[in-house]
């Protein structure tokens, strides 16, 4: 169970625990004047009302199994003395078996709760018998009034043994829905990781492709030229004969088309060379991750189930309105915190863009938001724009293509 239903709980725990103890006193003050008991009986009623209220309210902040055992064999005690003197008046015990009974089933699971009932009703039943309290007979309900309080104590356990199967289902169902949501901000933060790695990855890629052939036409050019360099620097110190110069033209000629054609072979692959452009959730991943590092400002971003890729159009919609959601929350809104969450369903991408800026009371659409309006409206979706105070939105339809 979550943190506001647990002290959902206990108040209202705590809340039963005082109205009961209120009704307790309210009846047994009422009562004690028709019974046959010393005058210290008011005290020691107190006394044990008092005991089993604070173990009452004890039971609502332990944990450990065996202080609330202890806190309920108090309870119940206590319960069992304060009802044996009231003799034929069931009023009062019916207040009080209804308090053990809710703090029974309210404090242990299914089994023990069966287990500890089953054990204190037969005890506040056999305690209606005619005992000597106080060196007095208390006397005997009527049969009505003891088959009343039997089937009261009965279906009242059952009762409050149901009311605690539910909750265990429901802190079952709390667990599990918790479980889910720290499993899906899981794979959404690993799924960003990824995200990121993969485009860190993809472009530190393209850029060593691209030094890789600088760095072969700057050896193929500088081999070629340092070759004819030296013959000629060759010639020029010690002249040729005829027949040695024309070897020397031929060698120089070899060298000057090696270097050109493999010139062109590398400018060719330079010319072909498509360097890695970031499309779709890495290129929006990218916005994102510049947008935070220059402004400071804190975007937590929720992917969902968004592909990786919309389609040249759909891409640049939404990345032009990210980006022009972003500029306005810094720039117009003067945000701190922007929250951008995507979802695909049913054949549509919904995109809602919250900020905590400070808002406007009439929003005047510039250039910035008519052409958001004209670029969705281009591909036959909705867009919405909200305002208050500390908090501007963008939300955003769009019907997708079949094959996305």
């Amino acid at each position: 169970m979550n943190v506001s239903g647990e002290k959902a709980t206990l108040v209202i725990r705590i809340l039963i625990s005082l109205v009961l103890s209120f009704l307790a006193i309210v009846s047994g003050l009422k009562d004690i004047g028709s019974i046959g008991v010393p005058d210290t009986w008011l005290r020691d009623f107190l006394i044990l009302l008092s005991i089993s209220s604070v173990s009452s309210l004890g039971l609502a902040a332990v944990k450990r199994t065996s202080v609330i055992l202890l806190l309920l064999s108090v309870r119940g005690v206590t319960v069992l003395l304060m009802g044996l003197p009231f003799g034929e008046q069931l009023s009062t015990e019916f207040i009080l078996i209804t308090a053990l009974i809710s703090d029974i089933t309210f404090s242990l699971k299914m089994k023990p709760a069966i287990a500890f009932l089953s054990g204190v009703l037969p005890l506040c039943l056999i305690s209606q018998m005619d005992l000597n309290v106080y060196y007095s007979q208390a006397g005997v309900p009527s049969e009505i009034s003891f088959f009343a309080y039997g089937l009261w104590a009965v279906v009242y356990s059952i009762f409050g043994l149901y009311i605690g199967s539910l909750r265990s289902r429901l802190d079952l169902i709390s667990n599990e829905s918790d479980h889910r949501k720290s499993v899906i901000e899981e794979l959404i933060g690993a799924n960003r990781g990824y995200l990121e790695y993969a485009t860190a990855v993809e472009l530190e890629t393209s850029e060593k492709e691209r030094k890789r052939i600088i760095t072969e036409l700057h050896d193929v050019v500088g081999q070629s030229f340092t070759n004819i360099l030296a013959i000629t620097d060759m010639a020029e110190k010690q002249p040729p004969d005829t027949e040695e110069l024309e070897d020397l033209f031929s060698v120089i000629r070899s060298q000057a088309r090696y270097g050109l054609d493999e010139t062109r072979a590398v400018l060719y692959k330079l010319h072909t060379f498509q360097p890695i452009v970031a499309t779709g959730l890495r290129e929006l991943n990218r916005l994102i991750t510049v947008f935070t590092k220059s402004t400071h400002l804190k975007v937590d971003v929720n992917w969902a189930n968004l592909p990786w890729d919309l389609g040249q159009e759909y891409n640049s919609t939404v990345f032009n309105i990210i980006r022009e959601s972003l500029v306005n929350s810094f720039r117009h809104g003067k945000a701190t915190r922007i929250s951008i969450h995507f979802r695909v369903e049913s054949g549509e991408l919904f995109v809602d863009i919250v900020d905590n800026g400070r808002g406007t009371k009439s929003i005047k659409k510039g250039i910035g938001l008519s052409s958001m309006e004209e670029r969705v409206a281009g591909l036959k979706g909705e867009i919405h724009f909200q305002s208050r105070e500390n908090e501007f939105s963008v939300h955003v339809r769009l019907p997708l293509p079949e094959h996305s």
